[in-house]
């Protein structure tokens, strides 16, 4: 449902873009020898995007569980304790 919402805000986002001409896209496709063809592209990369951006939003905005997730214990943290190791060094 978030990806149809995401794809009609694209379709609705190029349609502005291409009938206000802005930065003269409108004009640039139309006068285009294919003008079905760049705006094809530009609709296909925008739904592709904004479709993304608003499952990831979905995802980001679901409620968090308190509890662990299956197969998961909690481990206790104990007290860091310091252990020597011996190292021999690197003869050049």
């Amino acid at each position: 449902m978030n990806a149809l919402a995401g794809a009609g805000a694209a379709v609705v986002l190029v349609a502005l873009l291409v009938a206000f001409d802005a930065h003269g896209l409108g004009t640039l496709m139309a006068r285009s020898e294919t003008p079905l063809l760049p705006l094809a592209v530009l609709t296909f990369g925008f739904v592709v995007t904004l479709s993304s951006v608003a499952m990831g939003a979905a995802v980001m905005l679901l409620p968090r569980d308190d509890q662990q997730p299956h197969g998961t214990a909690k481990v206790p943290v104990g007290e860091l304790v310091p252990v020597r190791v011996a190292a021999r060094a690197k003869r050049r």
